[in-house]
């Protein structure tokens, strides 16, 4: 199941993301240009190329698509959502959970660069191998291992994706709730988080560092549903009751004044005089909380 995908801003390259642990990066070749993308963005021998010479566009001139390959994932959790920074540098991929996983988009140099770095570990590990094979040290594990790299070597195009899009261990963002939306900002190097707990989040974003908080908007409203409302005998104060406390709002003003951690409260009542509250909880209990100081006067069950 693809649950989500992007383009690059050349629109030579789709990202996807599934129920699996990879990335899926797909190339794409305008047939009117074609020759030239194979210029500019194949950096790989033509002899080893995957394209299906078999496929030809339709009368809509439809690109050419094919797997380069796979990028592995560090956070299993199902894609959500992916998405490209403004400057085109770093692919976000939201998880249904909490999680958010940065990716660097290498441009054509840095790929050369690393390209040619992999290929050239490659065969150091080639050569080593092959100089054990004829000190004949564990020749069995060693043709094995040989082969491994061979194999490698000459299949390094299905692992060219890695090339132009890596991650790392300070790339990945983990936050104190689930994910419901993100988004990069457009003129800084942020990235900002709406959480299913009613807030919002902006973190700053490194190449180096990751991801770091930066602030929060925590909206002064209830996590969850709103079980009770209540009004004091001049209409000034209004007390509401939900899941985990119980909140005093300032009618003038329209703010909340004081939240009072409390039992899951099904009905709520100021005590006349206006100077305590008594909250009926989901639990079967008769809570008395004094307002000024917020604590618990009394408990009866």
């Amino acid at each position: 199941e693809i649950w989500s995908m992007v383009l690059n801003k050349n629109e030579n390259r789709l990202y996807s993301g599934s129920t699996d642990g990879n990335i899926r990066v797909w190339i794409l070749e305008h047939p009117s240009n074609s020759k030239q993308n194979d210029n500019n963005n194949n950096i790989l021998d033509d002899e080893n190329s995957n394209i299906d010479q078999s496929f030809t566009p339709t009368t809509l001139k439809l690109p050419y698509v094919r797997l380069l390959g796979l990028v592995p994932r560090k956070i299993t959790d199902r894609v959500q959502h992916m998405m490209i920074s403004p400057s085109g540098g770093m692919l976000a991929v939201q998880t249904a959970n909490k999680s958010l996983e940065l990716f660097n988009l290498f441009d054509k140099q840095d790929i050369k660069k690393r390209s040619k770095r992999r290929i050239t570990i490659i065969k150091k590990k080639i050569e080593k191998q092959k100089q054990k094979l004829e000190n004949n040290s564990d020749m069995l594990e060693n043709s094995k291992l040989l082969k491994n790299n061979w194999d490698d070597l000459n299949n390094y195009q299905a692992r060219a994706a890695t090339d132009e899009v890596s991650s790392s261990d300070h790339l990945q963002m983990r936050l104190g709730s689930r994910i419901v939306f993100c988004d990069f900002c457009p003129t800084s190097p942020q990235i900002i988080f709406g959480l299913n707990n009613n807030s919002i989040e902006v973190w700053s974003l490194s190449e180096d560092k990751g991801g770091k908080k930066q602030l929060a908007l925590d909206i002064p409203g209830h996590r969850s549903d709103v079980r009770s409302l209540s009004l004091t005998s001049d209409n000034s104060l209004l007390l509401s009751t939900s899941k985990k406390n119980a909140k005093l709002w300032n009618m003038r003003t329209k703010t909340c004044i004081r939240t009072i951690p409390s039992n899951y409260g099904l009905s709520s009542i100021f005590v006349p005089g206006d100077k305590y509250i008594v909250v009926g909880t989901k639990e079967g209990m008769l809570e008395l909380y004094d307002i000024s100081s917020g604590n618990l006067v009394e408990s009866i069950e």
